[in-house]
């Protein structure tokens, strides 16, 4: 079991402004699309993957860590 935690979310956009090809990036899309990408990879080669947030919400850092402590049955 792998838990990943794209970070920011929601309201909480993280670094924004870095314009390229046009587009402005916002670091909690790049951060999503990434883990989601890991996830992907990880679950072709039979690992069981948790993201912490899929959808773009705010996940507070208690929950992220209580997602992580009962995804590896704690």
């Amino acid at each position: 079991m792998v838990v990943v935690d794209p970070g920011h979310g929601g309201r909480d956009a993280g670094m924004v402004g870095m314009r390229v090809n046009g587009r402005t990036l916002v670091e909690k899309q790049v951060t999503l699309a990434v883990a989601r990408a890991v996830r992907s990879a990880l679950q072709a080669r039979g690992v069981e993957v948790v993201l912490t947030r899929a959808p773009d919400t705010l996940v507070s850092l208690a929950d992220r860590g209580g997602m992580a402590t009962r995804a590896e049955g704690g």
